[in-house]
Formats: C-alpha cells, sequence, structure tokens
C-alpha cells in the first residue's frame, strides 16, 4: 500500500511482461497514468524541465497513443524535481506477470504524488479519450490485473469506473473522489456505459425512486472507513442510484454521521437524492426507544443533526410497538411531517394487519398514511413479499422496498466452506447469522446455492447478481437495497440489472424448482385488482 513516497514503475522490453511497483485496482488505470505522464513531460520539455526515461513505454507495443517513444540513459525522478537530487541507475530485478516470471533489464520511471503535478498539463488527458476506450478492449487486460494511480492524479483525474466487477482483493486501498467533474467526464467518455437503471413510483404517492438503493446496515460507520463509504455514495449516485437508506440504531448512530458528512461534502442538489432513516432504537433509556411520540419527534430530530439535513424525505419504524396505541403513531408521525422534518413515513417489518390499522387510523381521525413498508425478501425469504403485499398495494397503495436480497452474505456462496474470518457472520453481535449458516437448514440452503452458482454461470454472472436480478424481476417490488463494504461488490450487485431480462419463464421455474419454496398463493396481477376494491380495514384498537 503506498503512503506518498516515491515509487519506482518497472518497464521490461518483452510485449507480454510488465511489472509495477504498486497495487492496482483496475486494469486500464495505469493507460491513464501512462498518458498522464507523457502530457507532463511534453509540458516539461517546453519549459525546459526535462525529466527523461529510457526504453519503450510498457504499453507501447499494445496500444500507440501517437507519441514517439523517447530514449535516454538516465532517470529523473518528479519527487526530485526542485532538488534535482541523483536516482540510482537501472538494475536487473526479476519480474512476475500473470503469465511469465523472467528476469530483464528494468528501466525505472520515479513519480510524484501528493498533489504535486500540474493541473493545467492534465488537462489535456481528455484529448486521449479514445484511446483509452480502445485501450480497455486490447489483449493487456489480460497481463495487467492490478494497477495503482497516484494520488495526484486521482486528485485530477477521478476514481475510474471498471469495465467489470474486479477480482481484486478486498483489502484495497479505496481513496475519496476529489473531483466530481473530472470524475463524471472520465465516466461519460468511456465505452463502458452507465447502468440502464429504472425509477418506479414507490407505491401511489408519486415518489419516483430508483430501483436500486444503496443501504448503510452493518458497513457505514463500522466496517468500513469514511473514504469508502465516500466512494460508495459516489459511485452508488453517479450510477442512477437516488435512494440512500439509513437508522438511528446503524453503529450507534455512526451510519448516519458518515452518511451526513458524505453527503454535505458531495454538494448534490438535495432535490434529487432521496434519504430515509428508521426509528425504534436511538438509545438506552427508556424514553429513547419504542415509537411513543416523544421519540418519535425527538429520534428524527437527533437523526437530522446527524446527517446534517433540514428534513428526510422518509421515516420509517422499525418494527412495530404493540405497548403504543396505533393512534399515537400515526399521529406523532403526522405531526413530524406537518412540521417539515420529513415528507412521509413508512413501516418496515410491519405485519399486513399492523399497516391495514394504521391506514384506518389515517382514514378515521383525517391523519396521514405510511407510504411503503420495508421487507426482507431474497430467494429464502418469499412468503410476505409475493403474497400479502401485493395484496396491500394492489388495495391501498402501499409501496414495496426490501432489504437483504443476499441474506445477509448468504447468496453471495461466500459461506460455502464456513464463515470466512472478517465475514458478517463473524462479526460481534452476529451469532444468530452464524448458527442459521451451520445448522441443518443452513446446511440444506447451502447445497441449493451450488445448483443455482451452476445456472449463474450459464449467464456469464455471479450467485450474488443472479440472487438480486432475482429480487428485481419481481415488478411488485419497487425499490431493492443494497448493502456493499466495497467498491467491486456495489460494482458487481449494480451490474445484476442486465440479468433480469435472462429470466424468462422458464428460468424462473428452474430456480423454483431448485429452491423449492415458491408461495402457494398466487400473486394477483394489476389487471385483476384495481384501488377501488372493496376491503375489511379493521377498527383501530384504543
Amino acid at each position: 500500500m503506498y503512503h506518498g513516497t516515491a515509487r519506482k514503475i518497472t518497464n521490461t522490453t518483452n510485449s507480454n511482461t510488465l511489472s509495477v511497483g504498486g497495487i492496482y485496482s483496475r486494469p486500464y488505470e495505469y493507460e491513464i497514468h501512462r498518458l498522464c505522464q507523457e502530457q507532463i513531460l511534453k509540458q516539461q520539455r517546453k519549459s525546459s524541465r526535462i525529466v527523461s526515461y529510457s526504453g519503450h513505454s510498457p504499453l507501447s507495443r499494445h496500444h500507440s497513443v501517437g507519441e514517439p517513444t523517447h530514449h535516454h540513459s538516465s532517470a529523473t525522478s518528479f519527487a526530485n524535481q526542485k532538488s534535482h537530487k541523483s536516482l540510482p541507475s537501472p538494475k536487473t530485478t526479476t519480474t512476475t506477470t500473470t503469465s511469465t516470471m523472467m528476469t530483464t533489464t528494468d528501466n525505472t520511471l520515479y513519480e510524484e504524488d501528493d498533489n504535486q503535478l500540474d493541473e493545467k498539463s492534465l488537462n489535456n488527458i481528455f484529448n486521449f479519450q479514445q484511446q483509452i476506450s480502445n485501450f480497455h478492449n486490447s489483449s493487456l487486460d489480460q497481463n495487467i490485473n492490478e494497477v495503482h494511480i497516484s494520488r495526484s492524479t486521482r486528485h485530477l483525474c477521478g476514481s475510474l469506473i471498471p469495465l467489470q466487477s474486479s477480482t481484486s482483493s478486498p483489502n484495497i486501498d479505496h481513496r475519496s473522489i476529489e473531483n466530481d467533474h473530472v470524475h463524471s467526464h472520465i465516466f461519460s467518455s468511456l465505452s463502458f456505459h452507465k447502468p440502464d437503471l429504472k425509477y418506479r413510483n414507490l407505491g401511489r404517492n408519486g415518489l419516483r425512486v430508483s430501483q436500486l438503493g444503496l443501504g448503510t446496515w452493518v458497513t457505514f460507520g463500522g466496517q468500513i472507513s469514511d473514504d469508502v463509504a465516500e466512494e460508495l455514495v459516489t459511485v452508488a449516485y453517479d450510477s442512477g442510484i437516488n435512494l440512500f437508506d439509513t437508522a438511528e440504531v446503524y453503529a450507534a448512530g455512526k451510519a448516519e454521521i458518515t452518511l451526513g458528512k458524505v453527503l454535505k461534502k458531495k454538494k448534490w442538489r438535495r432535490s434529487s437524492y432521496i434519504v430515509s432513516t428508521k426509528l425504534y432504537w436511538g438509545g438506552k433509556a427508556e424514553t429513547e426507544k419504542g415509537l411513543s411520540r416523544k421519540h418519535i419527534i425527538e429520534g428524527l430530530r437527533a437523526s437530522l443533526e446527524r446527517l446534517q439535513l433540514d428534513y428526510v424525505d422518509i421515516v420509517f419504524a422499525n418494527k412495530p410497538d404493540a405497548s403504543v396505541p396505533m393512534e399515537e403513531i400515526v399521529r406523532a408521525f403526522t405531526q413530524v411531517i406537518n412540521d417539515n422534518l420529513c415528507f412521509y413515513w413508512g413501516t418496515s417489518r410491519w405485519s399486513p394487519m399492523e399497516i391495514m390499522e394504521a391506514y384506518s387510523v389515517a382514514r378515521q381521525f383525517n391523519l396521514i398514511p405510511p407510504i411503503s413498508e420495508q421487507a426482507e425478501y431474497n430467494l429464502f425469504q418469499r412468503d410476505k413479499v409475493e403474497v400479502h403485499l401485493p395484496e396491500i398495494h394492489h388495495k391501498i397503495g402501499i409501496g414495496t422496498m426490501t432489504w437483504s436480497p443476499l441474506a445477509c452474505g448468504l447468496l453471495t456462496g461466500k459461506y460455502d466452506d464456513g464463515v470466512p474470518l472478517h465475514s458478517r457472520a463473524a462479526l460481534k453481535g452476529y451469532g444468530w447469522l452464524k448458527d442459521k449458516i451451520l445448522n441443518d437448514e443452513g446446511r440444506k440452503q447451502q447445497s441449493k446455492l451450488r445448483e443455482l452458482a451452476i445456472l449463474a454461470s450459464k449467464f456469464d454472472c455471479t450467485l450474488a447478481q443472479l440472487a438480486i436480478a432475482w429480487c428485481l424481476k419481481n415488478e411488485n417490488v419497487h425499490c431493492v437495497l443494497l448493502g456493499a463494504s466495497s467498491v467491486e461488490q456495489l460494482y458487481e450487485n449494480i451490474n445484476s440489472i442486465q440479468i433480469v431480462s435472462k429470466l424468462t419463464p422458464s428460468v424462473m421455474a428452474d430456480i423454483d424448482r431448485i429452491l423449492g419454496n415458491k408461495p402457494s398463493i398466487r400473486i394477483p396481477t394489476k389487471s385483476e385488482t384495481n384501488f377501488q376494491t372493496q376491503i375489511q380495514i379493521p377498527q383501530p384498537q384504543r
């Protein structure tokens, strides 16, 4: 991992060999960096500050950018331009590539870091966008598996979008994105296209949400650093995701703090994204938990302070509270909406009967009803979302937002050989998940996942992508909340939308056959039901 000192890039004359001193996260980042360096050399030559290096460009035989190759007998350090210190001469080194280990005479190039590059010089990088676009299709992608761009170059060029999900280590040091304008410029210039996310009404209220949302459970404020969290939010937003979900209980409020810092730093238009949070567990005191009017109002104000926002778009009741009358709950959520602390309220993990009761109370006392239910939905958890919520949606307009599409990581296949050391099931407080994985039912599920993995391979996708695409295939699901602990995971999850069209009725039938858990009650279609359908609404409890 690089921490700001000059690094050496090893250039070999073998066309199939490239060794780079550093960790590289994306194949074409080195090409970006090389183009930057060539532009800097040209500008510095004009200013009589010549920085020379010997040997051919390591990528010149694979991808020509129209620049002549310069040969010199010495190497000059970018980091020592002011002091003009001498550098060590080329030496013999052993280089390892994906296919070859050989000893060559290397030519060294030292690069500067810590944002000392000339920003004017790097503006010319955009003249080479077409070459960059062509580069990633070259055969060199197979020979360069890891590239690391310097912090100064990343500062000016932004974080690049990979062409496909990376197989690199999850311990890659993801750096924060400093230049959104340049980031978006490069994002749009590459031949890789922005994901074709769709937007749906969250129920019958007119609020347009992306079919994928970014959740912050476990990761934000705990499992990942603030820099990684910033990259996740930025990539999600640039990909078209417009909903970010959190809760007062996530990492004891730290998740809200982290998300708030990122949103404040990015300075996006507040009207361009949606923030939702959830209330129930706010603290250790008896008055800091539950759904009393006191906690709903004070808890939401505390969340807004942590998020550094004037309002959230949706506030959810994180679980039902049988100790509080439903009228009290609905009145409290109506009050925070009238006080402009939020626009909508919803429920999470509520039963269909409890949702209907809240709707009935709202209509009876001229209050504001909930607009959406957050429910767990994945290949192993189906009944509520596939049977009960569609009926409620068709009759009273409740939207469906789902969470845990990968069943807390179970559907990634990473628990096939036990519980990995740094997985969620190994975290403190998640013993229930570990027990669930290791019990008899968990072992049966693992055997089914092996069959699903074979099916996923036919579509050239991962098991996780198949699981998320399966959730998106359900037209009654309006938004699927994703979680990710790395940018690579988020890219992989977002790209699952490309698999949805491949899930034909026959493929869905194969999945049902493998799982053997399809609900027995048929899902009503939109043509069979309408909003005016008469229903029996339970009377509110007094």
